[in-house]
């Protein structure tokens, strides 16, 4: 998966390393911190493939990110802290929880914060529309740098 631009982030990418795997070191960084997290709490998830289920939850946080943006009241949990990317968390739900590309069952997915609280993410106008839409974006920008050879 060679990117130019890391998947998290946007930003560009100059190490060869970084544009190989499509992240930049602070983010892969971020993203291995949560999976570890996640791995440490032992939620249940049915992941079928790692890389696809971890850029499915990136174009979730985009989806977040954007949400956010809009509305700033959102951005904080009820104790003060920022929700970040990792915060985002999310487990099995069976029927009725988001469709991801990468896990074998819909996603219950929550932003989880230091203070313990969860939120659910569809709590802040995050629908399955809004991640269709942002995981099509992912892979029009994939297309992108595959047809330009990046």
């Amino acid at each position: 998966m060679a990117s130019r631009r890391c998947l998290a982030c946007g930003r560009p990418l100059t190490n060869p390393a970084s544009i190989e795997v499509g992240y930049g070191p602070k983010c892969r960084e971020k993203i291995e911190a949560a999976v570890q997290e996640e791995q440490a709490w032992g939620e249940v998830a049915s992941i079928v493939d790692r890389d696809l289920a971890d850029r499915s939850l990136i174009a979730v946080w985009r989806v977040v990110r954007d949400l956010f943006l809009a509305h700033p009241d959102r951005k904080k949990c009820s104790c003060g802290r920022d929700y970040t990317y990792r915060c985002l968390e999310h487990c099995d739900h069976g029927p009725g929880g988001f469709r991801l590309p990468g896990f074998a069952t819909e996603q219950w997915i929550y932003l989880h914060c230091d203070c313990t609280y969860d939120m659910a993410v569809w709590k802040i106008g995050v629908t399955q529309d809004l991640i269709d839409q942002a995981l099509d974006w992912q892979r029009g920008k994939k297309q992108q740098a595959l047809a330009l050879g990046v």
